[in-house]
């Protein structure tokens, strides 16, 4: 049984991540605004309040709605607004998903102006591939959700890479710049060069969750980051089985500092 199982499913994944180390129960709260489904006017009150704030200290952010269930975690709903004209379509899309089951409206926010290092990935582990058993794909100043939609003509850059295990160095496979100059190309190659950096130099809190992960026998895993300003957060995870990793692993009840 879940434990403090009234908890919608996607925060307990969370809770997880404070368990491994990757984040303290007090940043999770700053970083996961929660609001109960029959409180969205306040939600829409608070992000106006939100983006106005930030935009007078000159920062731009991507704001990424969630409709979250109690039970349901993987594909939820979203909704991403990146400045105040963007929440005049909150109220239509909680129209368009009056019948989907979800219990609580939260949102999550990340810097993505111009003059910050902003990027966002998932690390896909694909155990029994012996050449490219771990594979990287990594946007610019956008959602990891928008790996989901990317073709040569999307408006943000991406990148891929692959390698056989720990310790290997990438392949660049794949690279693509919203803006078709060789200066721009270069930009992305660079920037993705330094996100793999950081990622190897957590490899110390990173590879005893995939190798707990590991331990369920699936064929296939993933974690979702990102990095501003050169700071590193994991953000999610997915299995095939999150609730048996979850029934598992006893997750963070307790705050910690």
């Amino acid at each position: 049984m879940l434990k403090k199982s009234s908890e919608p499913v996607k925060w307990q994944k969370y809770l997880t991540l404070v368990d491994f180390g990757f984040l303290t129960y007090s940043e999770l709260l700053n970083e996961v605004h929660r609001y109960d489904r029959s409180d969205s006017r306040r939600l829409i009150t608070h992000l106006h309040r939100d983006i106005s704030r930030e935009r007078a200290f000159g920062r731009a952010h991507l704001y990424v709605i969630k409709l979250v269930p109690v039970r349901l975690q993987g594909q939820l709903p979203n909704f991403q607004v990146k400045g105040i004209r963007g929440v005049a379509g909150l109220a239509s899309f909680l129209a368009r998903n009056k019948d989907h089951p979800y219990s609580e409206i939260w949102y999550c926010r990340t810097q993505v102006d111009d003059t910050v290092f902003s990027v966002a990935g998932r690390w896909l582990f694909a155990l029994g591939q012996p050449t490219r058993s771990q594979v990287l794909e990594q946007v610019w100043r956008c959602s990891p959700r928008m790996l989901e939609s990317f073709n040569e003509r999307s408006a943000w850059g991406y990148a891929r890479a692959s390698r056989p295990t720990w310790g290997w160095r990438y392949s660049l496979e794949d690279v693509h710049s919203p803006h078709p100059n060789k200066q721009q190309q270069e930009t992305i190659v660079e920037e993705f060069a330094e996100s793999l950096r950081i990622l190897e130099n957590a490899r110390h809190k990173i590879e005893p969750f995939v190798r707990f992960l590991e331990s369920f026998g699936f064929t296939a895993f993933s974690l979702e980051y990102k990095i501003v300003r050169g700071k590193l957060s994991i953000i999610d995870w997915d299995t095939p089985d999150d609730i048996k990793v979850l029934e598992t692993q006893p997750v963070g009840l307790l705050p910690t500092s």
